[in-house]
This record gives C-alpha cells, structure tokens and sequence, in this order.
C-alpha cells in the first residue's frame, strides 16, 4: 500500500488526494493516541 502512496499520481481526482491526507492525518492521531 505504501509503494501505491509514493507513487506520484497526476491522474488523480482531488477526491483521493484528499482521501490520502485523510489517510495520513488518519495515521498521526493513531501515532498520537493510541488504542
């Protein structure tokens, strides 16, 4: 999954750039608090 993130996508709809930063703020509150 990680090797599809770093991949630079130009065909990528707004609509997911905004899911990976989902994605990643996802990831830091994991790190920060977690369960």
């Amino acid at each position: 999954m990680q090797k599809y993130e770093r991949r630079p996508l130009r065909l990528c709809s707004p609509a997911s750039q905004a899911a990976q930063t989902a994605r990643r703020e996802e990831g830091v509150r994991s790190q920060r608090h977690p369960l």
